[in-house]
């Protein structure tokens, strides 16, 4: 199925191409010249007089090299970066859903009502489903606010989406701790013994909404709040924040092994205990601050077009 899905997509990108906006190369690597940019500006500051430095406003502003009109891109290019840091700790967490989380169905009951079972691999689609279902409803809610002079900008609408994403985590910590208690009091290794794996639903809507409120969204806001020049590479720094989560969670699994710490999980990694999600949330909860308060306090859109909405800010 995934390779016939696969080759639709080749057949659909391949029509498409005649429709598609072609922009030539321009022939120059432009991530290159921000950080020529960056290093310039900041040698310079080191440099100036005090006096200097009260003139001109910010460091970028003492760049004095050839490449002076891309200044503005390379600062639209850092304040979206700083923007988007704290999202590699919501897809560290996130991410859990495709371990912790099927480990946790795999000490559960994996029968739907007594009809048939459903198998750890199928249950985790349940994600994939509500985003298909979630999303539409999404692109109409928030023209629905704008009508209602409601200002929902992007950036709010992804700090509420990260926040849903912790509290589903901390959820699936208080089912990680009754699932391991029916597990250890029922003494037997039949699965249908457990508690059922519906229990999990909760915990995937919630996840399912915040990513809804935060992917798609952050896509977005890279693309709107940079210079034409770098949109590519403002996307690329989004997609890196999942890598970089991706390594934060090998670093600390790695250092928990080590450790041999049997509060949050056995000593063969078998089966994680509450506190580990517990551990991750506060994690993820600490990512969630900073990235509100630094929406809040430091960012500035691009244009009012960059916030996503019309809405005149009061």
């Amino acid at each position: 199925m995934c390779a016939v899905l696969f080759f639709l997509a080749l057949c659909l990108f391949i029509f498409g191409h005649r429709y598609y906006r072609i922009v030539p190369p321009a022939g120059e690597f432009l991530p290159w010249k921000c950080v020529k940019i960056g290093v310039g500006s900041v040698f310079n500051w080191i440099t100036a007089s005090s006096q200097e430095r009260s003139q001109k406003k910010g460091v970028l502003a003492h760049y004095k090299g050839p490449d002076a009109s891309f200044i503005e891109e390379t600062h639209l290019l850092g304040s979206a970066i700083m923007a988007i840091l704290p999202i590699m700790l919501f897809w560290m967490v996130y991410d859990q859903g495709s371990t912790e989380w099927q480990a946790q169905y795999e000490m559960m009951n994996p029968s739907i009502f007594g009809w048939f079972d459903v198998p750890t691999e199928s249950f985790g689609n349940i994600n994939a489903v509500l985003v298909v279902l979630l999303l539409p409803v999404f692109t109409r809610f928030y023209p629905w606010l704008e009508k209602r002079g409601i200002r929902f900008t992007i950036l709010q609408r992804m700090s509420f989406g990260f926040f849903l994403m912790v509290v589903s985590f901390v959820v699936s910590g208080l089912v990680q701790a009754a699932v391991i208690e029916r597990v250890n009091s029922s003494g037997s290794k039949d699965r249908r013994d457990y508690l059922p794996g519906l229990l999990q639903l909760p915990q995937w809507i919630l996840l399912s909404v915040g990513e809804c409120m935060v992917s798609p969204e952050g896509l977005k806001f890279t693309y709107a709040n940079v210079g034409k020049k770098l949109r590519a590479q403002s996307a690329s720094f989004w997609l890196l924040m999942s890598a970089l989560g991706n390594l934060i969670v090998a670093s600390f699994e790695t250092a928990l092994v080590g450790s041999g710490n049997t509060a949050l999980q056995n000593e063969d990694g078998t089966i994680s205990y509450p506190n580990k999600y517990y551990v991750y949330s506060a994690m993820a909860l600490a990512g969630n601050v900073w990235f509100i308060l630094w929406s809040k306090y430091v960012f500035k859109y691009k244009d009012e077009f960059g916030s996503f909405t019309t809405v005149a800010k009061k």
